[in-house]
């Protein structure tokens, strides 16, 4: 398997509308390079360096739509790469990026895709979400929506009380059954680091 820690500094973060184009510069997407390669996300970190006191409803979600035109080519201080210095050169490397030429990415809006509520307060706060085994977050081929993921700021919508955010994770009680997740949204920020770490099986 090939480890890879793919890195942004400085994305805008901004928010967007459910079911709407995510704002170019304002995400992470990671999309499958083939049809059948199978990628495992293994942790999420935010670090929030917003200089007064902003909420965001970050969310790790399935992409409804995958962007179009290319991925733009990521510049420093974004990255991407293996973090083994022996990975060998992967064939087909899953597809990082914050912004697509023609048509940005659409987040899912659909209310049987997984959505993992990662909701933080930017002013120094910190979230981590580290998958425990077999449950880590899988993307498998490279269409819309299993195989894209995209890591984005939904706008808040309508709450009984602003601000509140709900998560359940449950794992059925029969053996072979897949964990599901569940989740809920929250609002902006100015600048913080993102990461997340993707796993392929070898020869991919």
């Amino acid at each position: 398997m090939a480890k890879r820690l793919f890195t942004t500094n400085g994305v805008t973060w901004t928010t967007t509308n459910q079911g709407s184009q995510a704002t170019g510069g304002g995400y992470m997407s990671l999309v499958g390079a083939s049809s059948t390669q199978t990628t495992d996300i293994l942790e999420v970190l935010f670090s929030g360096k917003a200089t007064s006191s902003t909420v965001a409803a970050i969310q790790l979600a399935r992409q409804g739509t995958l962007g179009t035109g290319g991925a733009v080519t990521l510049a420093v201080p974004n990255a991407d790469g293996p973090m083994h210095p022996a990975t060998a050169a992967l064939a087909a490397p899953v597809v990082a990026a914050v912004d697509y030429t023609t048509n940005e990415v659409i987040p899912s809006n659909t209310v049987t895709d997984a959505k993992l509520q990662l909701g933080l307060n930017l002013f120094g706060g910190i979230i981590r979400w580290n998958a425990s085994p077999t449950q880590q977050w899988t993307m498998v081929g490279n269409t819309a929506p299993l195989g894209g993921t995209v890591l984005w700021n939904p706008a808040v919508l309508a709450l009984g009380f602003p601000g509140t955010e709900a998560f359940l994770n449950s794992v059925p009680s029969v053996l072979n059954q897949n964990a599901v997740v569940f989740g809920t949204p929250m609002a902006p920020n100015t600048e913080l680091t993102a990461a997340a770490v993707g796993r392929l099986p070898a020869g991919l």
